[in-house]
């Protein structure tokens, strides 16, 4: 049996780690490298082959990209002398990392923390739930926290949006008249910055209309009138709920005699 964390949740960690030392008096840099660095731990995750020193390797030669070095004296093949892309551009997107500034220093200090090195094993089969994390908050759009709903109703409402969700997953990116992804700003409260993301085809609900069909079908085929109740299936709440508790439910008339108001008088 191979344990492993989910790497969603421990980039999830490291962009908290990121914000804090942000905020911090001289160290704002940070907040502006913190999704390249949050997508570079996906990648080392992704790319380490089950390899525990091989994502060790990766994610530590980010230490090094934010201070604008890129290739270095190779110690035992620790890190194979240098960072694995390709040529950068003249003009960088972010500002370089001054080296062994106090940002540099806080940021040497998220990498190489005793912790994340010590469980970096937990993460070198690159296992991700955003899919599920995604469904359950899609599920929000039909089932809100706001308010209450019986069991069949929400139920149901889950039904409906795992259809939704499963239709639309696998959406493809809008792409301009040259070719080119279009893209869209989203602006990060953590970073304080704008990003660009893709922008997905609309939805269609094309489904609807055939589910609208399949209800109609089955309920002309049911003989059934329509005010009767359907039966309760084995697996509903009120058939688990008498056998949830721990200690037997006694006789009614035992309960009777040790029934006291709050308003009547001393309790016993």
């Amino acid at each position: 049996m191979k344990h492993q964390i989910d790497i969603w949740h421990a980039s999830k960690s490291l962009l908290k780690k990121l914000s804090a030392a942000g905020k911090k008096k001289g160290c704002e840099v940070i907040l502006m490298w913190m999704a390249s660095i949050r997508n570079h731990f996906w990648y080392a995750s992704r790319a380490c082959e089950g390899d525990t020193l091989k994502l060790k390797e990766t994610w530590s030669k980010v230490g090094q990209h934010v201070v604008n070095k890129h290739t270095w004296l190779d110690i035992e093949g620790y890190t194979n002398g240098g960072c694995s892309h390709g040529p950068l551009p003249e003009e960088h997107s972010k500002p370089w990392i001054k080296p062994n500034s106090s940002a540099h220093y806080e940021l040497l200090g998220i990498i190489f923390d005793k912790k994340l090195m010590k469980d970096m094993h937990y993460y070198r089969n690159f296992r991700h739930t955003s899919y599920l994390e995604s469904f359950h908050n899609h599920i929000l759009m039909y089932a809100s926290k706001r308010y209450s709903f019986g069991y069949d109703g929400y139920r149901t409402r889950n039904y409906l949006a795992a259809i939704d969700f499963n239709h639309h997953r696998d959406r493809a990116n809008v792409r301009d008249a040259d070719g080119n992804i279009k893209l869209q700003a989203k602006y990060s409260k953590a970073s304080k910055q704008w990003h660009p993301v893709p922008v997905k085809e609309p939805k269609d609900y094309s489904y609807i209309q055939d589910l609208m069909g399949r209800i109609v079908s089955a309920r002309v085929a049911n003989p059934c009138h329509l005010a009767t109740k359907p039966p309760v299936p084995a697996d509903h709440p009120r058939n688990i709920r008498p056998h949830a508790t721990v200690v037997p439910k006694p006789p009614m008339e035992e309960l009777r005699t040790t029934y006291r108001s709050r308003f009547e008088g001393v309790p016993e």
